[in-house]
């Protein structure tokens, strides 16, 4: 199961199919694939204990809990110069999550993300793990 690949490339838009064995791993891996699309590297990240920050996000469903956490993730992103690309879940439901971000400071942006797309967006839970086609505004 691959984390994560580009399925459309237009002008304004970009659409990444985004799986994971369980539902950290598809939150980890969608947020993985959104700095890889801002940054363009997609090389080998190591976890710094130094380089750490503390997400705290809720939402009414866990759709919108996807998108509010990459339009954080992204906005501080873009802001502070962090890639954010891996994560410890200390708490992960339906409209809550509590994680520790593991960021490394970004060297360039390729494509920057104005936001997520919530158009054709849904989370498909299957006996393998979880999966969404999640689209951003470039």
């Amino acid at each position: 199961m691959n984390r994560f690949e580009v399925v459309i490339n237009k002008l304004s838009d970009l659409a990444i199919k985004v799986s994971g064995k369980t539902i950290e791993d598809f939150f980890a891996n969608s947020a993985f694939a959104a700095f890889c699309v801002l940054t363009g590297d997609m090389g080998e990240f190591k976890k710094n204990s130094a380089n750490t920050e503390k997400f705290v996000v809720v939402a009414e469903d866990q759709k919108s809990l996807l998108i509010a956490f990459l339009n954080e993730l992204l906005f501080r992103g873009e802001n502070f110069n962090r890639a954010y690309k891996a994560f410890s879940f200390n708490k992960l439901s339906e409209t809550k999550l509590e994680c520790i971000a593991y960021f490394e400071k970004i060297k360039k942006i390729k494509y920057p993300i104005r936001a997520v797309i919530f158009n054709n967006f849904k989370i498909t839970k299957s006996k393998i793990g979880y999966f969404a086609n999640i689209s951003f505004e470039i």
